[in-house]
């Protein structure tokens, strides 16, 4: 099942990764987890991880954690481009755009099918990919921070 977003002026279809790219863009955000962490617990907290249709999710909520996304920023910065690009295309490929014909592809030969897709659009969209596809894994970070921070 897809999830329904809309960014900008654009709704759009955020599918989820298969089980070895999860894989594969998990080892390569990973060394950036402990930067990122508090985005993704955010995400958590602000009920993003499990969202099945357009009604329970606006992306103003998204905007709400603006402030969170300064480390998801400089985390990409630390990437290597290599697997900054990989991470981006990888999420990049199960995002599909409405159009007047349905849904289209945005993403074909690691770059934007569409002209006037911006990075404001697409970090959105592929946080929202991550959301989808590593909802579990970023339950259970909470989950480890929590017990963390509160120890028996």
């Amino acid at each position: 099942m897809n999830d329904l977003i809309n960014v900008g002026e654009y709704q759009y279809q955020v599918g989820k990764l298969n089980a070895l790219d999860q894989l594969h863009v998990s080892r390569r955000i990973a060394p950036v987890i402990p930067t990122i962490a508090p985005l993704l617990v955010n995400i958590v907290e602000a009920g993003l991880t499990d969202i099945k249709d357009s009604e329970s999710f606006d992306i103003d909520i998204l905007k709400t954690l603006a402030p969170s996304f300064q480390p998801f920023a400089e985390a990409l910065a630390e990437m290597s481009d290599e697997h900054t690009d990989y991470v981006i295309s990888k999420c990049m490929s199960v995002v599909r755009r409405k159009t007047n014909d349905g849904y289209a592809a945005v993403w074909r030969n690691k770059a934007p099918a569409f002209d006037d897709m911006e990075m404001s659009e697409i970090l959105p969209l592929v946080i929202a990919v991550l959301r989808s596809s590593l909802g579990n894994f970023i339950a259970g970070l909470r989950t480890s921070q929590t017990e963390a921070m509160n120890p028996q």
